[in-house]
């Protein structure tokens, strides 16, 4: 991405070039809020077993609690050693 443009002034910029190559450029990004994506998918898995409201919440505690203690099991660590 060229950031020349930002060397101009902020008025300036819809009639530079390489302002509006980057602006569609990041327009074209897809933005993923995976925080809330987890929680969605959090509570549609464990609805079906609650059987109140409270008893919902009590699950999705226990698995909050769950996942903060053992942070992305899935994901590996690899060593730059």
């Amino acid at each position: 991405m060229d950031t020349s443009f930002l060397e101009l002034p902020a008025s300036d910029w819809h009639m530079n070039a390489a302002y509006t190559a980057s602006a569609r450029s990041a327009a074209a990004v897809n933005v993923v809020n995976n925080g809330a994506e987890r929680g969605i998918k959090l509570a549609t898995d464990f609805v079906e077993v609650a059987r109140s409201d409270e008893h919902f919440q009590n699950v999705l505690q226990v698995v909050e609690k769950d996942r903060k203690d053992n942070p992305n099991l899935r994901r590996t660590c690899h060593s730059s050693d």
